[in-house]
């Protein structure tokens, strides 16, 4: 029996679409800036109108912005809600820009719904694999917006460092089970360390070390983005991506 085959449509990487919106994760330590920074999408053309999806209850650092939404999640289920809500043919929004504040305490959230369930006093290995698996399909539904809808969508979340138990190397990542974090960074766009330098201005790096992950996909021939952004504003950020 002869084996019949389709080929697939096949275009040149050129022609891929390039029209969608902008997503990054922007991640630090605790009183970094992080909330602040991804507020000031709403001071760009490109970003406003700013939806928070409030993990944390911490969005007191932009309590005096009248023209940023907030919706507080405080519970998993809110977060497929609020994603079929913004989704819907049925509604209404001006939203550009769509952030998640944060990652690491929105999947803390899933944890502890998972062990309320299973009444165990640790985690146990099909338990971790629950939550790997909710944070990846979460992450990934919201990332796509950027592609299906053309939505800004900005991921925040805390930074921790891993140690390298054979070479002794420390690396600073985002602060999420390892599992979970290394599928969101190989798929998110952009990934920004948000930090101080020696003159404790605050620093959004975008190009990783040895000790430190961070990266900027973009085409070797068009390259708009700094390596690194000194007191940086989404607006200037968001101005070389799509004004490009």
């Amino acid at each position: 029996m002869t084996a019949t085959y389709v080929q697939p449509p096949i275009i040149k990487a050129s022609e891929v679409p390039d029209e969608w919106g902008f997503n990054i994760l922007i991640y630090g330590h605790p009183g970094a800036g992080k909330t602040v920074l991804a507020a000031s999408a709403q001071d760009s053309p490109y970003g406003r109108d700013v939806l928070f999806l409030d993990c944390e209850a911490g969005t007191r650092s932009i309590s005096d912005r009248e023209d940023i939404d907030v919706i507080s999640i405080t519970a998993w289920e809110q977060m497929g809600q609020t994603y079929d809500w913004l989704v819907s043919p049925d509604t209404n929004h001006s939203y550009k820009t769509i952030v998640i504040d944060t990652l690491t305490a929105l999947q803390e959230l899933k944890l502890a719904e998972i062990m309320a369930v299973s009444k165990n006093e640790t985690p146990t290995f099909d338990e971790w694999n629950k939550l790997n698996s909710a944070t990846n399909r979460m992450f990934r539904s919201f990332k796509d917006l950027a592609t299906d809808k053309g939505y800004n969508v900005i991921f925040v979340c805390w930074e921790t460092e891993e140690k390298n138990e054979q070479t002794g190397a420390v690396l600073t990542r985002p602060a999420l089970t390892p599992a979970a974090a290394r599928y969101i960074m190989g798929s998110v766009d952009i990934i920004g360390h948000l930090g101080y330098n020696s003159k404790e201005e605050r620093v959004l790096r975008l190009q990783g070390t040895a000790s430190l992950s961070a990266k900027a996909r973009e085409p070797s021939s068009r390259k708009v983005l700094e390596p690194q952004y000194i007191n940086p504003s989404m607006v200037t950020i968001l101005d070389a991506q799509k004004g490009a």
